[in-house]
């Protein structure tokens, strides 16, 4: 009974347990609600619901990556998942549990499109392999302002690749390394593009929302057909820094998200103004608007919202879509609203047949993409710096689908011709403002005093595009179930039109009226018709499809195979001829034979392994462990390191990069007015460009303390500071970065405009009446054209300098022997360089050429001067015939008069100074005596005797010391029954010698007293000095115009960079052409390494030259250079080239016989043996 009684009690005890522990929990669950559902929820839901408790930031992020792993393999709308997404989601939980909240979005996952570059694990590949491992120098400025909103960055979308700018024939949502997004609604569904993955993430819930771009349609468009709300912000609301570009002009960032006020919440959290991004100082309010206050259900109420009809066009809008609309404007009527019909664009029919969009976004590209992104990279291991290398990879990479998917847009943008710093580009951007704006979206507005236009999406996006106005799309209805199936052309691998497919309505407004668009985008989307149950069934509809629709992998095979084996089985083997041959060998003998001939091939294969680090070197140390090279290959073979010979072409034949060299020009305008000072310099820009006739040289305005303005709509606010330094950190470039400051004065009324430029200072001081300036609303003005026309005589020189570097037939390298292959007359690198830089072929008459005399004075400054060298060694020696004078102040002569200008000089060379005085030095006795002119009472030395007047033979006069190259000066003091001695019918008393030094005569006074004509004092030696100088800057090549020294000498350095680039690059094409020729000479690892080093100079070079950074290009050209010569003159090498290594053939030919054929024959027996014995076993079987 005891136990019994006990067993009760445990039963009852154990039932009571049971039931209060199933309370509890249930009391639990009822007071904790459950996660979300991630394809309803909003961000109002998620803050409420963190802020509660009821869940974490780590939980939400560890949700959506298990909603990605089930939905995203069917899908593909991700490409990456950021690896540190929960480490930062259990920042910001432990961030909310201290009272830090960043605001509305704090622990709230979101997912950004692949072109939009994050300073993390992930990658910023815009779909291809080419950027893949590229490194950025910080997050994109939109990314920033993300994270310090508190958002945890999910991971990247999939994309249409390169933003849709690559392929005529490819399809929306594919991409190279994120394979081919589908939409959700329909079997195979096209996601539109190109932000194809953002608006499939956040449609199906795998993100609350996500960041697309748009150029054209690009986030509108995949936000439609996704059913999503899209809003593609004015051009300069977001920074475009570090997104990947197609146009500077019509990039923005914008949100996608199922709600408008999701969409508002992320707008306010990535709008704002960015130094990075020139058109955000556009942005008229000093503080963002509150767009999420814009959401309220009186949006519409008092608005007019025109309907352009003549953009309504039926063959290019459904019978389903047009049918909605009309029902929408209904609504949009109830909603208080004043509808305008036939709002039209009254060049509408003009802008459908034009061509101006397509060649702006061309040009644009082939500028943008290397000059905003690539050149940003601080790693880019594909070393892809402009459009044509991306072009080029993307030819060889297999994983790119070439040429399945063609790279026409490309091909069309490289062949056009021009960039967007031609004047062609100009004209046709300006025929765009005049469609998209009075003759499109602003005359409607303006015409009919409207609020904002109205359009079914898929006709709304293109003019908006053209002119960077805003854009809002919310979704308006889906196809009906009988709509016939429509597929993707020319692929047909994607259904564009279909049942199910969802569609939207837009509204487009005026530069930064996104508010009053968000507002009208709420009211109509809480008035149309409740569409989430068609919604969720669309997205089980796909997923069961698609996961029901895939056979088993392998499966046929396997049954093939099967069937296979059974008809063959049991079938006897044919029977075998008997032979007669020799007696079979003893087991033993076998053994033995094989042992021998197995020892042997050990002994060759594995005697003596080194590692490859060691086969490189000379170093032959025995290694025990490892498959490697064995000695005797080392010492046998001919080691040639590995060099990268195509990009060493490309380098010598223009197509790794393309030199531009924008000179920048500081204005000052203390006594204009913001507005006036702007319109200025843009008219005078114009003038610049149209005066232009070599575009890889071009001059860029910019407004002391300002960024660089660029012109298009929208004024460029002066930013702090003063004075030239903040001008110059503004905008990126080094104190002495800027080529000129032009600084405008005013003057009295009635006087012509004058222009002064500084001698000892790169400043040109114009002064103006006040008459002079033009209007805001004129397009000329004759100030403008003054200033051009100065500018370009200015740096007239210059220009024609570079014209003649580029189009050289050599290298211009010192010291290389070899001379480049030359097509035409050019070199193959300048040819390109220039034809690249001009935007047309200069070939063709197209190009204005250089006339004859500029070509001829050039040759001749080219003639004349010592090759470059980061080091000169400068000679001042004091020759006379007789013993006095004896002495000479030289030192002192040389501090006040000479070395302010080897101080200018450093910049570009540093310079060594030697003296030395040399008495009793008679001149060359081929040189005939000078004759005396009694009319002037001079002695005349004539000028043919010039050549031959340095005595050579004894004046202690050396070629070079060192490395350095030496320049003469030599001052020669004639013997007192010769003076006044002078040259020529000129009587001047200096001359040049090319490529060696100078000569001035000195001529001391008859007046003089006996120490005065023994000992030459510092004001004795000036005239000397002063004329030296002169002839210093031009054996340097220095321009003779115009006349500040300091400009001058900005222009040299940037001669020199150019030189240096060039040369450095043709002696890489000598060098890959060398080893290409000559198979039999070994390369030494530093040779490679010299090679690398070169290279890595030259992208630096490169990217310095757009970026106007000539001084550091300079530095970079000096290391190219010298690492390309090094490496092309490396000694043993260049012994090679004339005792090549075919003696080794001799020595080594002999012991093939005695020890290879034993070798070769028994390896051979072997082999057969095993293969018998193989043959054997399996017909046994």
């Amino acid at each position: 009974m005891a136990m019994l009684l006990c067993a009760r009690l445990s039963i009852l005890y154990t039932l009571v347990f049971g039931f209060s522990f199933l309370a509890a929990a249930h009391l639990i669950r009822a007071a904790v609600p459950a996660l979300p559902s991630l394809v309803n929820v909003t961000v109002d839901d998620l803050a409420r619901g963190l802020e509660n408790g009821h869940f974490s930031s780590v939980d939400l992020v560890q949700a959506y990556l298990h909603r990605i792993s089930e939905v995203n393999p069917t899908l593909k709308a991700v490409t990456q998942v950021n690896p540190d997404a929960l480490k930062i989601a259990k920042g910001l939980d432990k961030d909310r549990a201290t009272g830090k909240l960043r605001g509305p979005l704090h622990g709230i996952p979101l997912l950004i499109k692949d072109n939009i570059a994050t300073k993390d694990k992930m990658d910023n590949t815009a779909g291809s392999f080419a950027l893949v491992k590229a490194e950025v120098p910080r997050d994109a400025t939109v990314v920033d302002k993300l994270r310090k909103a508190g958002v945890v960055i999910l991971g990247k979308t999939n994309l249409s690749q390169w933003a849709n700018f690559r392929s005529t024939n490819s399809s929306n949502g594919w991409s190279a390394t994120g394979g081919q997004t589908e939409g959700a609604y329909y079997p195979a569904q096209d996601p539109s593009g190109s932000s194809s993955g953002s608006g499939v993430a956040a449609s199906v819930g795998l993100a609350l929302a996500a960041l697309g771009t748009e150029t054209s349609g690009s986030i509108v468009s995949p936000g439609e057909v996704n059913n999503l709300v899209g809003i593609k912000p004015t051009v300069g609301l977001t920074s475009r820094a570090l997104v990947i570009p197609i146009s500077q002009r019509q990039d923005t960032v914008g949100p996608m998200a199922r709600s408008v006020k999701d969409a508002a919440y992320i707008l306010s959290a990535i709008a704002g103004k960015d130094p990075n991004d020139n058109y955000t100082s556009a942005i008229p309010f000093e503080h963002i608007p509150d767009y999420v206050a814009a959401c309220n259900a009186s949006g519409l109420r008092g608005a007019r919202i025109g309907v352009p009809r003549n953009a309504i066009l039926e063959d290019r809008a459904t019978g389903p879509i047009l049918a909605a609309f009309e029902a929408a404007l209904a609504v949009v009527a109830e909603a208080e609203a004043t509808i305008v019909d036939n709002a039209n664009y009254s060049a509408y029919s003009q802008f459908l047949d034009e061509q101006s969009s397509t060649l702006v976004l061309l040009a644009d590209f082939v500028s943008d993409l290397p000059e905003l992104y690539l050149s940003k990279l601080v790693k880019n291991p594909q070393r892809v710096v402009d459009l044509a290398s991306v072009s080029d990879f993307t030819k060889r990479d297999i994983r790119e689908q070439f040429p399945e998917r063609n790279v026409g847009i490309w091909d069309a943008a490289l062949g056009l011709g021009f960039n967007n710093t031609s004047p062609e580009f100009w004209a046709a951007y300006q025929a765009l403002l005049e469609f998209g704006g009075p003759g499109g979206i602003l005359g409607a507005l303006e015409r009919d005093q409207l609020d904002a236009l109205v359009l079914p999406t898929a006709l709304a996006y293109s003019l908006p595009a053209i002119v960077g106005y805003p854009l809002i799309t919310v979704p308006l209805g889906f196809y009906p179930p009988d709509t016939e199936v429509i597929q993707n052309q020319p692929r047909r691998d994607l259904v564009t039109v279909g049942p199910n497919i969802p569609f939207g309505i837009s509204f487009i407004g005026r530069p930064f009226t996104e508010s009053k668009l968000i507002s009208y985008a709420e009211r109509m989307l809480h008035s149309l018709h409740n569409n989430q149950s068609v919604f969720f069934n669309a997205i089980q509809h796909a997923m069961v499809l698609t996961a029901d629709d895939i056979p088993p992998v392998g499966a046929a095979s396997v049954r093939n195979l099967t069937r296979k084996s059974q008809m063959t089985r049991d079938v006897a083997p044919p029977v075998a001829s008997v032979k007669r041959g020799p007696p079979p060998e003893k087991l033993e003998s076998i053994r033995l034979r094989s042992f021998i001939v197995l020892s042997f091939w050990f002994v060759v294969v594995f005697l003596g392994l080194v590692s490859p680090r060691q086969a490189a070197s000379t170093d032959y140390r025995l290694i025990t462990a490892g498959v490697k090279q064995p000695i005797w290959w080392r010492t046998t073979s001919i080691y040639r390191a590995r060099l990268p010979l195509g990009e060493m072409m490309d380098w010598a034949e223009g197509r790794a990069c393309r030199p531009v060299f924008p000179l920048q020009i500081s204005l000052e305008a203390p006594s204009l007015g913001e507005q006036d000072a702007q319109h200025l310099l843009r008219l005078t820009q114009h003038a610049l460009d149209d005066l232009n006739d070599f575009s890889a040289h071009h001059l860029r305005l910019q407004l002391s303390q300002s960024m660089p303005i660029d012109d298009t709509p929208g004024s460029v606010p002066r930013s702090g500071g003063t004075g030239a330094e903040s001008d110059k950190k503004a905008v990126g470039y080094e104190v002495d970065d800027i080529a000129l400051t032009v600084k405008l004065l005013p003057g009295d009324n009635g006087v012509s405009p004058t222009a002064e430029l500084d001698e000892y200072s790169s400043m040109l001081r114009v002064t103006y009446a006040a008459h002079q300036i033009p209007s805001t609303s004129s397009t000329s003005a004759p100030l403008a054209s003054f200033l051009a026309n100065q500018l370009q005589d200015i740096f007239a020189e210059e220009q024609a300098m570079m014209m003649h570097i580029l189009s050289a037939s050599t290298s211009t390298g010192s010291g290389t022997a070899t001379t480049t292959s030359t097509v035409g007359g050019q070199s193959p690198i300048a040819s390109a360089v220039v034809s690249s830089s001009t935007g047309r072929d200069t070939r063709s008459s197209s190009s204005k050429p250089l006339s004859a005399d500029v070509t001829a004075n050039l040759a001749r400054l080219t003639t004349r001067s010592v090759r470059y060298s980061p080091t000169y060694h400068l000679t001042f020696s004091l020759f006379t015939p007789k013993a006095v004078p004896s002495s000479w102040d030289i030192e002192t002569a040389l501090k006040e008069h000479f070395t302010p200008l080897l101080d200018a000089l450093s910049v570009i060379s540093n310079f060594t100074l030697d003296t030395q005085v040399q008495l009793y030095a008679d001149r060359s006795p081929s040189v005939r005596d000078p004759t005396f002119d009694s009319k002037d009472g001079v002695w005349v030395l004539q000028e043919e005797d010039l050549s031959g007047f340095i005595n050579a033979a004894e004046w202690p006069l050396s070629p070079g010391i060192g490395e350095a190259p030496t320049i003469n000066f030599v001052v020669y003091v004639p013997d007192a029954l010769e003076r006044p001695l002078v040259v020529g019918p000129s009587h001047g008393q200096s001359w040049l010698i090319p490529q060696w030094g100078g000569v001035t005569i000195i001529n001391p006074s008859s007046d003089q007293s006996r120490i005065d004509d023994t000992h030459l004092t510092p004001e004795a030696l000036r005239p000397a000095l002063l004329a030296f100088s002169h002839q210093l800057l031009s054996l340097l090549g220095t321009p003779r115009t115009p006349s500040s020294l300091p400009v001058r000498l900005l222009t040299m350095t940037r001669v020199r960079s150019a030189s240096l680039l060039l040369s450095a690059s043709s002696t890489m094409g000598s060098l890959a052409r060398l080893t290409l020729a000559l198979p039999s000479i070994s390369i030494p690892q530093s040779v490679a390494n010299s090679v690398d080093r070169t290279i890595m100079h030259l992208h630096g070079a490169c990217a310095d030259f757009r970026d106007g950074r000539f001084r550091s290009a300079l530095q970079h050209g000096r290391v190219a250079e010298a690492e390309a010569e090094r490496g092309f003159f490396e000694k043993s090498m260049v012994g090679q080239v004339y005792f090549p290594d075919e003696h080794k053939v001799a020595v080594y030919l002999p012991l093939l016989g005695p020890v290879g054929v034993p070798l070769i024959l028994g390896a051979l027996k072997e082999a057969r043996r095993a293969w018998s014995n193989f043959r054997a076993g399996r017909k046994q079987v």
